[in-house]
């Protein structure tokens, strides 16, 4: 067998992306169960009221994301690495993203919120700070609900004649507010 699987016809990768996709889904299973993932959750949540108001119990498991504060339901927590698993795009990358991704203890990880996690993530691939991260989500959500002029308007602000200039002035607004 060849070491590279997507230029050998008896596999079925037929490009070296769809094999590093592979290959990265099963590290990632393997994270999905991991003990050491498991026992942060276990040690990190707590009971919050719960937010369902149709719900029978008065309580349910949440946690308390550590990077904005805020209280929220288990169902709405990840668990991060602190110092990221990295990428996986060519077979050098293998052992060190497996190791940064499974050879952890807990205090490598947090339990954080989704949205947090994302805004790392953005972090990460964008080279940004975490607030202009977290300020370009919200600039990209107000726009995906196609709110940004009357966000604009209600911020005391003129809105710019694109998309893409509103976009800018809604994340500088926003930055604006952190200081």
């Amino acid at each position: 067998m060849t070491t590279e699987p997507w230029n050998d016809s008896r596999t079925p990768w037929k490009t070296k992306s769809a094999f590093m996709s592979y290959l990265r889904g099963c590290l990632r299973k393997a994270w999905s169960v991991h003990p050491v993932k498991i026992a942060v959750i276990n040690k990190q949540r707590k009971q919050v009221l719960n937010p369902n108001p149709r719900g029978n119990r008065k309580t349910v498991w949440g946690f308390q994301c550590p990077l904005c504060d805020t209280e929220d339901v288990i169902k709405n927590a990840q668990v991060d690495h602190i110092t990221p698993a990295g990428t996986l795009a060519d077979i050098s990358d293998v052992q060190g993203f497996a190791e940064r991704l499974l050879v952890v203890v807990e205090e490598d990880l947090r339990l954080i919120c989704k949205p947090c996690n994302s805004a790392l993530a953005m972090c990460d691939k964008q080279d940004i700070t975490f607030e202009e991260a977290r300020a370009t989500k919200e600039a990209i959500s107000i726009q995906k609900m196609k709110q940004d002029n009357t966000w604009l308007l209600s911020a005391g602000l003129t809105p710019a004649s694109n998309a893409k200039k509103r976009r800018a002035q809604i994340i500088e607004y926003l930055l604006g507010q952190d200081s």
